[in-house]
């Protein structure tokens, strides 16, 4: 069961990346993101950060941005993180935008479980879940200026996040419970049993 939602501050829009802190994440693009956001809006929102650093140099790029910029974004460790499913529950958006390619990150899945919005790249599978302008958007790769204009969009609309958020959790209702994985798995190895004995 998920956590029930814990927030002190409902007017401030809450942001959440949850991976780990490199450039092939794409933690640069979403700090640089915050940086154009802060500029362009005056409505409050915040970006918790949660994952480990790769690099002591992406450590010092984004630490110095943030400090530069005095950016409302919180970044935690994976020994500060605790339970990563509160900072989803809690928050109104989740973004998570590789520069290279990916598998099917788990990560997206568990936003998608809480009802989220999604933010993210056209790498690897991340299209087969996050579906464009249906449960949240497919921006390019290293492009901050896409991410803060789709985080824009979803600022100023409340019901358009919520029809998106709600679309994320039917959509894993329908194709990412345990259940719903096991009875697909099932299905494929009945399909390859049978292509086997045919042949």
């Amino acid at each position: 069961a998920l956590p029930e939602r814990n927030r002190k501050e409902e007017s401030t829009f809450e942001i959440v990346y949850l991976a780990n802190l490199q450039p092939s994440k794409g933690i640069e693009d979403v700090i640089q993101a915050m940086i154009l956001l802060k500029s362009k809006t005056g409505l409050a929102f915040h970006l918790t950060v949660a994952g480990a650093w790769r690099n002591e140099q992406t450590r010092k790029i984004i630490s110095g941005w943030i400090e530069q910029y005095a950016l409302p974004v919180t970044v935690l460790t994976p020994d500060k993180a605790g339970n990563k499913f509160q900072h989803l529950v809690n928050a109104d958006a989740f973004v998570f935008t590789p520069r290279e390619p990916e598998g099917h990150p788990w990560v997206i899945v568990e936003a998608m479980a809480c009802g989220l919005p999604v933010i993210s790249t056209d790498r690897g599978a991340i299209t087969e879940s996050v579906i464009d302008g249906r449960n949240g958007f497919i921006v390019q790769a290293s492009s901050p200026d896409q991410i803060c204009e789709k985080l824009l969009l979803l600022m100023s609309d409340r019901e358009l996040r919520k029809k998106m958020g709600q679309e994320s959790r039917l959509l894993y209702e329908a194709n990412f419970t345990e259940e719903r994985m096991v009875e697909n798995l099932v299905e494929v190895f009945n399909k390859i049993i049978g292509q086997n004995h045919r042949s």
